[in-house]
């Protein structure tokens, strides 16, 4: 919280962003998460979807003849992109979660080849093993972002836990944070559903993906801070929710620019690290700046929560003060 000749200000991005470096710089344990996630996603065993997907694929082929009629090019195009898509789809990879989950620059390359070749894999050979791993290993990611995200805020608050106390937190927190991964699941769907349906009757997919991003972001911007509360207050995921909605109203603007600032710095760094091939050490680069800085950037996240919640509180009190003197 800032004061000048005693005006409250409102939370400021840029110092928010900078202090997640520098609280990074003494807790650098931190990117153990998503530099060991990333190297297990490029180098790990590969749980490969072939011997079920392709066979749905070859059973689709004469009505996608069909639908294309006399331009068999579109249908060349959407076989090569099936056999380059078949490949990278690897199950492991769910064990990035969403709304809280490890980073991982390799979640988004979903890399097929690597300094040595082959690497090992493992086909699934059914769809009760594939439900059943795919379950293991979103559960799996949902309790390992649970412990990244309380690493963080531990950090912010400069207070660690004992570790029995870090512990049962850990356990409590990835629960609610399971509650709060089904809302957002649920609350996706009724956003992309109408879309994808209304894109399949009028056959404009380019409208349907700008509409779908728009509205993803109009509906997921009050629930921004969500994890925040979890692991910050320790609130439920339902009253989390509620709490985010309250801060995000309270500190829109700057809200809205630190979300812009953050997305502009990570996406565009991204780029930088998908340059060096994924059949090259030199992606090493790329994951380890990745790790540091979307580590930096929660850090950051967790800054701005707390620098929000001081904020709103203290035009709360303002306001209720105003109130009691008329």
């Amino acid at each position: 919280m800032n004061k000048t000749n005693n005006v409250v200000l409102p939370p400021r991005p840029i110092p928010a962003l900078l202090a997640g470096f520098d609280i990074l710089s003494t807790h650098l344990e931190l990117l153990l998460f998503p530099i060991i996630l990333d190297l297990w996603l490029w180098l790990g065993p590969h749980m490969r979807l072939d011997t079920l997907l392709m066979p749905i694929f070859e059973q689709f082929q004469p009505a996608l003849q069909t639908y294309v009629g006399d331009q068999p090019e579109s249908l060349t195009v959407v076989t090569q992109a099936w056999q380059e898509l078949l490949p990278r789809m690897n199950l492991f990879s769910v064990l990035r979660t969403y709304p809280v989950g490890v980073p991982s620059l390799m979640y988004t390359r979903l890399p097929v080849l690597a300094p040595w070749t082959p690497l090992p894999e493992i086909q699934v050979g059914s769809w009760g093993t594939t439900f059943l791993f795919w379950l293991l290993n979103t559960l799996l990611g949902i309790f390992l972002g649970a412990g990244f995200f309380l690493l963080s805020a531990q950090a912010i608050k400069g207070m660690p836990l004992p570790f029995r106390l870090t512990v049962k937190s850990w356990v409590q927190s990835s629960l609610q944070t399971f509650g709060l991964a089904l809302v957002w699941m649920v609350g996706s769907l009724f956003v992309i559903f109408p879309l994808s349906l209304t894109s399949m009757i009028s056959g404009d997919g380019g409208i349907f993906f700008l509409c779908a991003g728009i509205l993803l972001v109009w509906f997921l911007l009050p629930f921004v801070f969500s994890p925040h509360g979890i692991f910050m207050n320790a609130l439920p995921f339902w009253r989390a929710i509620l709490y985010s909605t309250y801060i995000v109203r309270r500190s829109l603007p700057s809200t809205s620019l630190f979300i812009l600032a953050a997305l502009i710095t990570s996406g565009g760094l991204d780029v930088l690290w998908r340059i060096p091939s994924e059949s090259s050490w030199f992606a090493l680069i790329g994951i380890l700046g990745h790790a540091v800085i979307s580590t930096a950037l929660l850090i950051a996240s967790f800054v701005f929560f707390r620098d929000a919640e001081r904020w709103s509180k203290q035009v709360d009190a303002g306001l209720q003060n105003d109130v009691q003197a008329l």
